[in-house]
């Protein structure tokens, strides 16, 4: 029991020294933080206080030099180091974000399906108009005597060449609106291949 208590209070020279206290994790983290963030305003404001360049060669000092040129244009968001909770705050954001575009794209497609509907019902209602028009026609035609019938004819003809032009001007039209729109988008999100 002597040798014990002998042990403990250190006159031993067998006995191992207890290792220092551990440092918490967010400590360092912080201290890490603090130095990034010191280093990064001095960037900033245009002075130099990186003591390792002065001791390093030129190679090593130019390598250096342009990380700490990177590292000034980014903006600060991307400067701190990460954290589980801003992971944790970024997945939980990613994800709403793929909900409400899901919610977005669905409301989009019951839209869409909504106005080839009503499309679709305007299309059919001008059939039938266009069908009972040319019944009408087709009816005082032969009420008429020929020079009267042939002056109408002529004019029917006239009419159905003028409605053709139009549709296919406005087709003209809707095809290069298109076409302008796919461009600007194009140009806007262009992606590197």
């Amino acid at each position: 029991m002597s040798s014990h208590s002998h042990t403990a209070s250190g006159a031993s020279s067998d006995v191992i020294p207890l290792p220092p206290p551990p440092v918490p994790v967010l400590e360092l983290n912080q201290a890490r933080r603090g130095k990034v963030a010191r280093e990064l305003e001095t960037l900033r404001n245009g002075t130099h206080a990186c003591s390792r360049c002065s001791e390093l060669d030129f190679k090593h000092s130019h390598v250096h030099t342009v990380s700490h040129t990177y590292l000034s244009g980014l903006p600060a968001a991307f400067l701190d180091w990460p954290t589980v909770e801003g992971l944790e705050a970024f997945t939980g954001k990613k994800v709403e974000y793929g909900e409400m575009m899901e919610d977005h794209v669905t409301d989009l497609q019951a839209v869409i399906r909504e106005q080839r509907i009503i499309a679709d019902g305007l299309r059919k209602v001008a059939e039938l108009a266009e069908e009972h028009r040319l019944q009408e026609f087709q009816r005082d035609l032969e009420r008429m005597d020929p020079v009267e019938a042939e002056v109408a004819q002529r004019a029917e003809r006239e009419r159905a060449l003028l409605v053709q032009r139009e549709y296919e001007a406005r087709l003209a039209e809707l095809n290069a609106k298109c076409a302008r729109e796919r461009a600007r988008v194009r140009a806007k999100h262009q992606y590197d291949g």
